[in-house]
């Protein structure tokens, strides 16, 4: 039985907004991004699009508890007006479920161009706002929404199929369609520029 290796690797990105990183009032705490390709490994980009015309789709779903609490002297800070029960009530977003859904097309052997919609589906929490007034709570988080759009353009400079090296340039751009006072966006828009190269002994297109 012949066994077969591809390496994904050499990921380089420069985005205009900071993953986990305070924007104004806004806060982009997602660190679970698939990759929004249907020849992409997760978290990993592959250095190969899809065909001409052919379409790709993918769907995810993912679950984070305290994905945004505050702390004050090494211990957790809720609101003075918060009802804590347990693990409930202390975190700036208790429980969060979120779910991402993309849709590409190959316009071309080597570009390619996919969509990718975060939505979350349910989150509890409260925002930043009065979270210091012992006499007013802090408003609640919008419980589902869209989050940012993101638009992604692929191009291949070398081949795979051609050799054993594959070497493509992404520039996904988000656009502020999220609420960012309930962390649904980031506020604002981001460029991420990435080169992506990869190493196969067969096809990644032909799935060899």
């Amino acid at each position: 039985m012949r066994k077969h290796c591809c390496i994904a690797l050499a990921v380089f990105g420069l985005s205009t907004s900071a993953r986990a990183q305070v924007v104004g009032d806004t806060v982009d705490l997602e660190i679970f991004r698939p990759y929004s390709d249907a020849y992409g490994y997760m978290h990993s980009p592959s250095a190969t699009t899809l065909g001409h015309l052919q379409l790709g789709a993918g769907f995810f779903v993912n679950y984070a508890n305290d994905p945004l609490i505050l702390i004050y002297e090494d211990s957790r800070y809720p609101p003075p007006t918060a009802v804590v029960t347990g693990d409930n009530g202390e975190g700036v977003i208790d429980d969060r479920v979120t779910s991402n859904v993309q849709v590409g097309m190959g316009l071309s052997k080597y570009f390619s161009l996919t969509v990718d919609v975060p939505l979350v589906l349910w989150q509890d929490g409260y925002q930043l706002t009065n979270i210091d007034n012992p006499r007013t709570p802090p408003e609640t988080l919008i419980s589902a929404g869209v989050g940012d759009v993101r638009l992604q353009p692929k191009l291949i400079a070398v081949d795979r199929d051609r050799l054993p090296i594959g070497l493509a340039v992404a520039v996904p751009v988000g656009f502020p369609s999220g609420n960012g006072g309930s962390f649904l966006g980031e506020g604002g828009y981001s460029l991420t520029p990435t080169v992506v190269m990869e190493f196969s002994d067969a096809s990644i297109r032909s799935r060899e």
